[in-house]
This record gives C-alpha cells, sequence and structure tokens, in this order.
C-alpha cells in the first residue's frame, strides 16, 4: 500500500512540473518614477544613466556601460531593498503575492545566492564593487537580465515592477517599471 502512495506522489509531482508555463515581462521602457508613492525620490534621484546603453528585446534588458549614484547616501548608511509585482486590474494596480525584500543591500552584493549579486553586482569591475555612495560610478561587463519565470498559474496580463531602496524610514528612492507578461 505504501509504495501505491509513493507512486501517487510521483505521479502528481510529475504531472504539476509539466504544466508549469514560462513567462516572459515585456518593459515599456526603463524605470520612471513611482506614480503612488511620492514621498520618495525617483529614478532620477538616484542614479544618472548617461553613459549606459539598454536595449529590451526577447532575450532580455541588455545592459552595458556605467552609471553615477546621485542619491544622497553614503558608505555607512544601512540600504534595504523592497521589490513588488502588481497587476492591473480595472484602472488600478494590485498588489500580488509576489515580492522580495532584502534587509541589508550592501551585504547581498557580494553573495552569490541573493537577488542582487546574479543580476547585478557579479557584473560589476572589481575595482567599483562597493555599496552605494553619492558620486560613486559603477561599471560593468556586458550582461543581460532574463526577465522570465516559470508558473502554475496564469500570469498574462499588465503588470509593473515596483522598486524601492531605503535608507531609514522617510528617505528612499521608488522606481517602477511597467509591462506586459505574456506566455512564452
Amino acid at each position: 500500500m505504501k509504495l501505491y502512495g509513493l507512486a501517487f506522489i510521483i505521479t502528481s509531482v510529475a504531472t504539476v512540473l509539466v504544466q508549469s508555463t514560462l513567462y516572459r515581462f515585456i518593459a515599456d521602457d526603463l524605470f520612471q518614477d513611482c506614480t503612488e508613492e511620492t514621498q520618495f525620490g525617483g529614478f532620477k534621484d538616484f542614479v544618472e544613466l548617461k553613459d549606459v546603453d539598454y536595449i529590451f528585446d526577447d532575450e532580455g534588458l541588455h545592459v552595458n556601460g556605467s552609471f553615477t549614484v546621485v542619491w544622497d547616501v553614503t558608505l555607512n548608511d544601512h540600504i534595504m531593498m523592497y521589490a513588488e509585482l502588481r497587476k492591473a486590474v480595472r484602472y488600478t494596480w494590485q498588489s500580488t503575492p509576489l515580492s522580495v525584500q532584502i534587509t541589508d543591500f550592501c551585504k547581498d552584493m557580494s553573495n552569490p545566492d541573493s537577488y542582487i549579486y546574479e543580476f547585478w553586482s557579479k557584473h560589476l569591475f572589481p575595482e567599483d564593487f562597493k555599496c552605494f555612495n553619492k558620486g560613486s560610478t559603477y561599471r560593468h561587463n556586458p550582461f543581460t537580465i532574463k526577465l522570465e519565470a516559470e508558473a502554475l498559474v496564469n500570469l498574462e496580463g499588465r503588470y509593473k515592477v515596483v522598486v524601492k531602496y531605503l535608507k531609514g524610514l522617510n528617505d528612499g528612492i521608488c522606481a517602477e517599471l511597467v509591462g506586459d507578461i505574456i506566455r512564452v
């Protein structure tokens, strides 16, 4: 009898794995200032992108060049990051269960298991590998961020990713990336 139970569990797991679908986020443009959280600075208050080339295509976001931090932040500040996916529903943006909170951004920059390292800091020139500091320039080796994920539920629709960098409760940056999630 136990063997039949194990076979049922294996079959159930295999069925779920087969039913997952690949989805891709296609952004309208690069980050813009948050429309709902106006108490924080916007993207232009965070970094200057005059020396960065970026292209969105079917492969993801291609980044090459450097950016300079213009946010009034020092190496001693404790930086937190929060990112949330919101879905457009009847002319409003509703929260989804998909979010990430990073309580120590600077520490996670060097952690190979962190999202920050995987998506960004591993592409930095070694001599530029430091936490945010006003006036610091971050040079990158060319890289691509794949904006894809597998899911068991339908994710198609209009979404935005809201990203906040916080130092303290009232000082921060809020930017959003608006686009569509499509089934691949």
